[in-house]
């Protein structure tokens, strides 16, 4: 996919954000009578009774409305809640996500949303930052009545029941989280470490309800995204909030970010080893 005039690391994280969601399916609802894969021209849909349909777009049929057409039939998402904490990866995700916006036939309606909880300082300013960053990109900043624990900034889904009250109010079925491959890592590390368990991020969260929470950034690091920021004028501010997994996280996050090349790879592999073996149990 061609995203031309864009900084190198905007396009870099532009790219990765779309190899995550296409590999993962994140934008794709099933559809009523089966599910729809687009990829390369080619599309394939299982009916749920065994049956598989696969074909290619013909030379007659322009390939932005042969997609158009197909993930309209398979209830492809029109709405999508970006969660916004003021931090640096939050707001690279909505830019980036913006900027795939304007490459794909279908294009969602993103719909920033703020949860006040302190964690990059206090409301106000922050919700300020967010609000002129969102009227860059054309958008609206929705602010959900707070302020919230900052404690519930660490858990695996920040803000949940907010997000899904939001998600609820606003009529959309997603909601994209920025949690990078360092966030999945140490999460991975420090269930290990405190709670003895093997609790990967998910790329998709497994869950039956609406809504599903998907996180496009699990392959890109921070440092990838920190470039992306400078490069965009983002702003990054550290986190504030005290809690016995913020120290942890720290030390990890400092750990992961000396990692390069293979070992990165590694890391990467790691991560999704946890995600497909739990996948696996769960089959």
């Amino acid at each position: 996919m061609s995203l031309p005039k864009l900084p190198n690391s905007t396009y870099y994280v532009c790219k990765r954000a779309g190899l995550a969601i296409h590999e993962a399916g994140m934008l794709d609802l099933p559809a009523p009578d089966g599910r729809l894969a687009i990829g390369d021209g080619r599309w394939s849909m299982d009916d749920g009774r065994g049956t598989v349909v696969d074909g290619r777009a013909g030379p007659d049929d322009g390939r932005a409305a042969a997609e158009e057409r197909r993930a309209t039939e398979a209830g492809t998402v029109r709405k999508l809640i970006v969660a916004v904490s003021g931090g640096y990866a939050s707001l690279c995700l909505l830019v980036a996500l913006y900027h795939r916006r304007k490459k794909t036939p279908v294009k969602p309606e993103l719909l920033p949303v703020f949860v006040p909880d302190d964690v990059h300082g206090p409301a106000r300013p922050v919700a300020d930052v967010l609000r002129a960053a969102c009227a860059r990109l054309e958008m609206t900043l929705h602010v959900c009545p707070g302020p919230a624990r900052n404690e519930d900034h660490w858990t695996r889904v920040p803000h949940a029941a907010a997000l899904s009250e939001a998600a609820l109010k606003l009529d959309a079925p997603v909601v994209a989280l920025g949690h990078d491959i360092f966030d999945r890592a140490a999460w991975l590390f420090s269930g290990m470490v405190l709670r003895g368990v093997v609790d990967p991020l998910h790329p998709v969260e497994p869950s039956s309800r609406s809504p599903r929470f998907v996180r496009p950034l699990c392959g890109v690091t921070s440092a990838n995204l920190q470039k992306m920021a400078k490069d965009e004028g983002i702003p990054i501010t550290p986190r504030v909030c005290a809690h016995p997994d913020a120290e942890l996280h720290a030390l990890l996050e400092e750990f992961l970010k000396s990692k390069r090349g293979n070992q990165l790879e590694k890391l990467r592999n790691i991560s999704n080893a946890a995600y497909r073996v739990n996948q696996g149990y769960l089959a």
